[in-house]
This record gives structure tokens, sequence and C-alpha cells, in this order.
């Protein structure tokens, strides 16, 4: 083999590799340095990007607020963590068994009259069906645990789907354990 030249790998922003091209003195035919330790470090730092986003999420701060904070890192623009953090999430593995009972949880906000109301809901995943529907005058934690309490058996598996509220996993911890 004959060193012949090298291809240059660039990625805008991250930095650039020159990998090593060869010509093989026999048979004419060309050859390159493997590459991949490029593609896996840019995978390495977009799934730490990924992990970063859903920390921010976590903790409420927005798609526009996370590319603006990106933009001191590695600028992204809210379309593309939205759809980061959209691919993680589907990535995740959710172990499904038909001994678990998946349930969706929700709050609403609804007013009735002049008063401000919480709606709690629980919606059975495979029937689509409403489990429970309540209104209460505050959504403290308290309120949240005994409406878990009454409405799902704690002794039987639940997997719960629901949003990032930095209380629910507390909640549910103590309610199911």
């Amino acid at each position: 083999m004959v060193h012949n030249g090298y291809n240059p790998h660039t990625k805008q922003g991250l930095g650039e590799i020159i990998i090593g091209r060869y010509k093989c003195s026999n048979c004419g035919s060309t050859h390159e340095e493997d590459h991949s330790f490029w593609e896996d470090l840019k995978t390495l730092l977009y799934d730490s990007f990924n992990n970063f986003f859903q920390v921010l999420r976590y903790h409420n701060v927005s798609y526009e607020g996370i590319s603006d904070v990106m933009d001191f890192i590695f600028p992204r623009s809210k379309s593309t963590v939205l759809r980061a953090f959209y691919n993680g999430m589907e990535k995740e593995t959710v172990p499904f068994s038909e001994n678990i009972h998946m349930v969706h949880y929700d709050e609403q906000h609804p007013k009735e009259g002049r008063c401000q109301k919480y709606r709690l809901t629980l919606l059975d995943a495979k029937t689509q069906t409403t489990i429970a529907d309540d209104l209460f005058d505050d959504k403290s934690s308290e309120t949240i645990k005994e409406f878990l309490r009454k409405n799902l058996d704690a002794s039987e598996p639940v997997f719960i789907v629901t949003d990032f509220d930095k209380r629910y996993p507390d909640i549910l911890k103590e309610i199911f354990g």
C-alpha cells in the first residue's frame, strides 16, 4: 500500500479530522483508514446533549430556553432540540407485561365560575377510557396521593405515564414503593 493523500471529515462547529487514503500498488484499488471513531465521538457528544436536554426539560426549561443555553456550548435550534428530545424519548424501552396496568395521569386547571379548580384524571392506556376524573381545590402532593390511593391498587404493578413534575417521583415512590 502506498500513501495517496487524505480525505478530511468535518462537522461544522465541532472539528475536522484528516483520514489517510492509500492505493494498492498491485491492484490499483484505493482504501481509506477507518474513521468510525469520528462517528462514535459525534454520537457520544450528541447523546450527552440529549441527556442534558432531558435534565433541563425535567426542570421545566422551555425548548427555546434550552436552545439559548446551547448557543453558548454548541448552537442548536429550538426545533433541533425538540427533535432530539423526542427521539431520545422514543428510544426509551418500556418493559411491557400483560400483568402491568398502564395508566395515564394528567392535571388540568379549569376555572369554575371565578374559582380556580384542579382536575386530576387517570386514563387506562389500553382501552383509553377514564378510570377517574375529579375536581379539587388544590393540587398539593397530599391531594395527588389521596387521589391515586383512592383510584389505583398499590399492591398491583402499575406503569404511570405522566409529565415531568418534580414532585411525582417522590409521590409515586411513597404510594407504590
